[in-house]
Order: C-alpha cells, then structure tokens, then sequence
C-alpha cells in the first residue's frame, strides 16, 4: 500500500530515500568529519529582514578564544572579493525533470557573500 504516486503534483506525498538512515542515527554530517588542522566558520545573520547596516562592531568576536579571523563585508570588497554568480541549475539528479516554458530565460544574479549595506531577506 506504501507505493510511490505515478504522477506528481502539490500536496502528494514523496517517498525519501534519505530518512531513514538520518532517523536511525546513520547519517553523516558536516560536523562529523574532525581533520587535523580543521577549523569553522560562523556567519552572524542580521535579526532584520531588510535593515540599512550602520557599522559593525567585531571586537567580542575577535575575543573569543580560539578565534583565527573574523570578516566583515567591507574588508571582503576591500579585498577584491566580488558577489558570487548565482546561476539556478535545472538539470537535477535522475529523480528531478524540470521543464522551462517556451520563452522563459534562465538569469544570473551576483549573490553577495556578505551583506555590506543593507541587509535582505
């Protein structure tokens, strides 16, 4: 009785191929993987959803022991760093058919690594 829909649509259940082993405690996770040398990264995210930023004041996070570097966007574009292209891919795996309308372009925006002015979303 638990076989999958022939066709698709809103609101009809999917089976996951990956639940199981993540609900049985099997998964791996970035977090899992400890390497010599192996260092993280945090990104604060701004509580509003669409703010001008005003400053940044990095001094508590640079405090915290064990720190290496913290980055603000400003010093990202002092540095030459430019938006990443983000380019929507329409060509998923097997279990994933996208169709695009006759007439519809696919359009690149630069995504900004960091917010430097305003924040949005």
């Amino acid at each position: 009785m638990n076989e999958q829909p022939k066709s698709f649509g809103i609101g009809q259940p999917v089976r996951r191929k990956e639940d199981d082993r993540l609900l049985r405690g099997n998964g791996r996770y970035v977090p899992d993987v400890k390497l010599p040398g192996m260092v993280y990264a945090g990104i604060v995210r701004s509580v509003h959803a669409h703010a001008l930023i005003r400053s940044v004041d990095k001094t508590a996070a640079e405090a915290v022991p064990g720190v290496i570097a913290v980055f603000t966007a400003a010093e990202f574009a002092a540095d030459g760093r430019k938006p990443i292209a983000h380019a929507p891919s329409l060509f998923g795996g097997n279990d994933v058919t996208v169709t695009v309308r006759e007439g519809f372009k696919i359009f690149i925006v630069p995504q900004a690594t960091l917010a430097l002015e305003r924040t949005r979303y």
